[in-house]
């Protein structure tokens, strides 16, 4: 494993709420689909793209800043 892959996991393990940049309403893409399962699996999403107002049932943030202002965080 590397430096970056211990990371990622730790990361994943650690935190229940992961905000998604560039999230997207199709569901054919990665950007949807990821973040779509990793929600079944129980995180927490914020989705971030400044043309959807919802993407997996969550609003969605126009840009990090929006969100980090709007969501509750530690």
């Amino acid at each position: 494993m590397t430096a970056t892959d211990d990371l990622i996991e730790r990361i994943l393990r650690d935190y229940d709420t992961i905000t998604v940049v560039g999230a997207s309403v199709d569901p054919a893409k990665a950007a949807h689909d990821v973040p779509a399962y990793m929600q079944h699996r129980g995180w927490r999403i914020i989705p971030v793209n400044p043309t959807a107002t919802e993407i997996v049932g969550e609003k969605v943030y126009p840009s990090i800043a929006d969100s980090w202002n709007r969501t509750p965080h530690s």
